[in-house]
């Protein structure tokens, strides 16, 4: 059985029509879309549920290839420019449906679509149909706005949660911190967990919903996948579309110079130059013939015996918020002598 809704909103009106219900039975197969409901299609899953559940019924679960369907007859009204039906709807469902609708409207934002349909008998039967899944296809292009839905019966359906592509918001520079926001998710409460991944890796150990960018990241591109999780329905992963590549700001700077008197019992300290900017920090490690000397991290090193025929450098690194860490080591000294 087929049954279709059409509504139309315009500055002075809104007017309705109901076709003809039809016996009809569909056996075909369409191609399954990578899915990733929008922003509106999850808004109008949402409110068309929770219509739904105020008359005691089920949510209608996602189907992301009546949302193919819903889809490519809200743009084929869009280019049209009038408001119909899509003739072969039923036609072009995945198979196994027993019965099929379709509502479509003209005109409204995707907040208001829904009540628009639950205002207008025919929709409003649709809406409140024995149906278990749902398509919708939602344009907005040139000023004009075009919706439709999509319903099915499936004997066999799976329950799926519908969400919405996360997106991340944010400037994607080094020490920035980005947010994750994981948009609609149906029905609710949905629980929510973040995998923030550097050029498709994940990164590990991160799992809340921001993230502060790091070194590793420059020229990288980020991405959060959302995963949701509900006591009886299958898990569901959504990854937002990627940033820009990371950028950051580097420092002018020259490798430092060891200065002092080269012997045992005399200090050694790090002069570091004139770097532009400024850093916030520096940190100091003292080698002795390579090999970093324990607990030398500040910027002068008093040399001892153990120093003795032994070439010194020092390791200076610069850090600032917004610049990427520079590290420089200094020319080794003249062999330590003794006192």
């Amino acid at each position: 059985m087929t049954s279709t809704s059409a509504i139309r909103r315009s500055p002075r009106f809104l007017a309705m029509s109901v076709m003809a219900v039809l016996l009809a039975a569909g056996m075909v197969t369409v191609a399954t879309p990578s899915y990733a409901a929008t922003p509106e299609q999850a808004q109008i899953l949402s409110d068309t549920n929770k219509a739904r559940a105020s008359s005691g019924l089920p949510a209608l679960i996602a189907n992301p290839q009546l949302d193919a369907v819903a889809t490519a007859w809200a743009k084929q009204l869009e280019k049209n420019g009038t408001l119909s039906h899509n003739p072969n709807f039923s036609s072009q469902y995945p198979a196994g449906w027993t019965m099929a609708g379709e509502n479509v409207a003209q005109g409204f934002p995707a907040s208001s679509v829904v009540a628009g349909w639950m205002n207008s008998p025919g929709h409003r039967a649709n809406i409140l149909n024995s149906y278990t899944e749902i398509g919708i296809g939602f344009v907005e292009a040139g000023g004009k706005r075009f919706a439709v839905q999509n319903f099915g019966t499936y004997k066999n359906s799976s329950k799926a949660l519908s969400s919405a592509q996360p997106t991340v918001t944010g400037t994607a520079a080094l020490g920035n911190t980005l947010t994750a926001r994981a948009n609609q998710w149906a029905p609710t409460p949905v629980t929510l967990s973040y995998q923030w991944k550097r050029d498709g890796v994940a990164i590990s150990g991160v799992g809340a919903t921001t993230y502060k960018i790091a070194s590793a990241d420059i020229g990288k591109k980020i991405t959060v996948t959302v995963s949701g999780k509900k006591t009886g329905y299958t898990t569901q992963s959504r990854t937002s579309p990627a940033t820009t590549a990371v950028t950051a700001k580097y420092f002018a700077a020259k490798a430092p110079v060891v200065t002092g008197t080269v012997q045992a019992g005399k200090t050694l300290t790090a002069a570091v130059g004139n770097w532009v900017p400024s850093p916030d920090t520096y940190k100091y490690v003292w080698k002795r013939s390579g090999v970093v000397i324990s607990g030398a991290t500040a910027k002068s090193y008093l040399l001892t015996g153990s120093d003795v025929g032994k070439k010194l450098t020092v390791t200076v690194s610069g850090t600032r918020s917004g610049y990427k860490q520079l590290t420089l080591t200094s020319a080794a000294s003249v062999a330590v002598r003794s006192r």
